[in-house]
């Protein structure tokens, strides 16, 4: 199957002790990057996100941000990258486009983003871990497609607003 999540599933199973990433002075191996993707997976799927989904992520370069990555995606769900250092009208803009119920950030983000978008929820992935990590660590049982959703990245908008450009499973693993 051809979806960003089977392929880093395999590879996990294959080389569970190696490492997959590395951040400043910390490092995960694909084990432990599977199962805090899966958590989150799961905690997200607790929560109430549905299959395609669009969920924001406002995090600036870091572990958590693959993480969040990876358990957006397992969770069936298509990530909205937000750079928390764009203008704030570009932030309201996109989290008003994409009519997003869950946004996935951290306390230093989350007044800023329940400013622009009330109605989400918020999952911060720092204050909210202690919870996330009572999750099962299984993968989620129901079955992505290739042609699901993955992202929605906006381009500058230097023509106007923002525009989302939508990229399914398959398009990223051909590339």
């Amino acid at each position: 199957m051809n979806t960003i999540s089977a392929l880093f599933s395999k590879q996990a199973n294959l080389t569970p002790d190696g490492i997959a990433l590395v951040f400043e002075n910390k490092e995960l191996t694909y084990q432990q990057l599977e199962e805090r993707s899966n958590q989150l997976a799961n905690y997200l799927i607790s929560s109430g996100v549905a299959k395609e989904d669009l969920i924001p992520i406002c995090l600036n370069r870091s572990m958590e941000m693959i993480i969040g990555i990876l358990g957006v995606l397992k969770a069936g769900c298509a990530y909205v990258p937000i750079d928390p250092s764009y203008p704030k009208e570009r932030i309201k803009y996109i989290l008003d486009d994409t009519n997003c119920r869950f946004i996935l950030s951290n306390s230093k983000n989350s007044a800023l983003l329940t400013e622009f978008s009330a109605d989400a929820i918020l999952v911060s992935i720092d204050t909210s871990w202690n919870e996330i990590a009572k999750m099962d660590i299984s993968p989620i049982a129901f079955e992505i497609q290739p042609s699901n959703l993955a992202y929605i990245i906006y381009t500058s908008g230097s023509t106007g607003n923002p525009k989302g450009v939508m990229i399914e499973n398959h398009s990223v693993c051909k590339y």
